[in-house]
């Protein structure tokens, strides 16, 4: 069937065979990718009018979207997902006779519908929205082909895709939106951009707004417990002429690494004396543990501005049980010594996370250093907590004074 009906097939047949009987000749295969100035749309296609076979002089002229099969090149050539011929050489079986797709000179019909449409050709996705609805006087092959359907209907919506970002990567686009001069949004905070600006959301973009009428902004709700999220939405509410992340996260001339620090050098957030205070208050009487407790308490149901200089703060009474166990299990050697405070400190961590991780949330959710493994594992080893029990600092000196 193919062999009779389809144009493509017969050309690289052709082309086969000519290459066999001499295989000194150079061949280029040429898909002409507008049907509209190549051939006629309307009738059925041939192979003198879809493709062609050029011998001798490949030529370096510039073929514009027009594929090409060049023999004894060395590279293979891409495709384009709006040549007229990409669907019919990806799936032969659906298009048996080498059927033209989508193209970019499909123009509409003329009717009073039309008349009122700016443009005058069809995009891709309507071509394809067509296509994958039944009509009453067309047999939609590519409609009853099961798995070759699904795999059709995958294929035409990543070429719709590829078609929507070259086109917001095009020189024009940029040309048009990047390059743009508004000096009014400059001085606009996020929430004031809806009374000038309309946001069109197929290409994720803002246009001016073509009424003037009085417009409202607002942003979603987000609880402080949900960390960095809640202060860039705070952020977008003070910050004005903002273009990126980036620049909202900019003070004086400085990035900072996030939206909660920016928050903090703009002075919006309170300091954390309220939560030191409490736990100053109940460390006299308030067991370690009931401390970490608090301390994780503190973390998800209190807007905490620096939850890592908390910890240092309070790290001494927090981990006052882990320091005790550690004297116990070393006969005394004085766990306040350097080198043993970086496992009382891994190990505290350690029991803050589990309390984290029971609530949803972990230490890097709030910015809290990490537990070392090698610190944990040796808590409980007395002979390697020997060895580690040395004060670097006294022991050289000692050495000076010797």
């Amino acid at each position: 069937m193919f062999n009779t009906h389809n144009p493509i097939v017969k050309l690289f047949r052709m082309a086969r065979d000519r290459l066999a009987e001499s295989g000194d000749d150079q061949y280029i295969i040429r898909l002409f990718g507008d049907p509209d100035k190549h051939g006629d749309v309307f009738s059925a296609p041939v192979a003198s009018e879809v493709v062609g076979l050029v011998v001798g002089d490949l030529g370096i002229g510039d073929v514009g979207r027009d594929l090409i099969v060049q023999d004894q090149v060395g590279h293979l050539q891409k495709v384009k997902e709006n040549h007229c011929k990409f669907m019919s050489m990806q799936y032969p079986i659906l298009f048996p006779y080498g059927e033209d797709g989508y193209h970019e000179n499909i123009t509409y019909r003329r009717c009073p519908r039309s008349e009122g449409i700016k443009r005058n050709k069809a995009t891709m996705l309507e071509y394809f929205a067509y296509r994958l609805h039944d009509r009453a006087d067309d047999f939609n092959t590519p409609m009853r082909c099961k798995r070759g359907t699904q795999s059709y209907v995958i294929d035409a919506y990543c070429c719709m895709e590829e078609s929507r970002l070259n086109h917001y990567r095009s020189k024009a686009f940029q040309l048009k939106y990047r390059t743009a001069s508004f000096n009014e949004v400059r001085a606009m905070v996020y929430t004031e951009f809806p009374e000038y600006f309309t946001w069109h959301g197929d290409g994720k973009y803002w246009a001016p707004r073509k009424n003037h009428r009085k417009k409202i902004g607002r942003i979603a709700h987000v609880c402080p417990a949900q960390g960095d999220v809640y202060y860039l939405r705070m952020l977008l509410h003070i910050v004005r002429g903002a273009k990126s992340y980036s620049n909202l996260r900019t003070f004086e001339g400085q990035v900072y690494p996030t939206f909660q620090a920016a928050c903090q050098a703009l002075g919006l957030l309170g300091d954390d004396r309220e939560w030191s205070f409490a736990l100053a208050d109940a460390a006299p009487w308030a067991l370690p543990y009931q401390l970490r407790r608090l301390f994780v308490t503190l973390l998800l149901f209190c807007n905490v501005t620096d939850p890592s200089a908390l910890f240092e703060e309070h790290m001494s009474s927090i981990g006052q049980d882990v320091a005790y166990r550690l004297n116990h299990a070393t006969l005394g050697i004085d766990s306040s010594a350097p080198s043993l405070k970086q496992y009382v400190r891994s190990y505290v961590l350690t029991e803050i996370d589990i309390l984290l991780k029971n609530a949803g949330r972990t230490l890097a959710h709030f910015h809290l250093p990490q537990p070392t493994m090698q610190s944990i594992s040796i808590i409980g080893n007395r002979l390697l907590m020997d060895e580690q029990a040395y004060d670097l600092d006294k022991y050289q000196l000692r050495q000076l004074i010797n």
